[in-house]
């Protein structure tokens, strides 16, 4: 539907691995902007091409976990007990650093 408008008046054109990659994720972006939002378990989401991105938060929270072992990271910042905790991420790292 959209890869012939793309290839109008370029019969003459030969295409790599990656400039057809190029065209075939803007033929993606295109429809699922064309067919909008889908349902999906009774609730409406977006269309989006692979994994979702990852968010800020998640960085803090798994390095929260395997530096300093800490699961609830919001929890043990408010208790005040956290420059030990950060004494110990720290002691961690230099250890698991080659």
């Amino acid at each position: 539907m959209i890869r012939p408008l793309l290839y109008y008046g370029c019969e003459g054109w030969t295409l790599n691995k990656k400039e057809e990659s190029v065209i075939n994720s803007f033929e993606r972006k295109l429809l699922r902007r064309i067919y909008g939002p889908i349902k999906e378990n009774g609730i409406w989401r977006i269309r989006y091409n692979g994994k979702p991105r990852t968010r800020w938060i998640d960085a803090v929270e798994e390095d929260a976990k395997k530096l300093m072992g800490v699961r609830n990271w919001k929890r043990a910042a408010q208790d005040r007990g956290i420059r030990g905790l950060m004494r110990k991420a720290k002691a961690r790292h230099r250890a698991l650093a080659p």
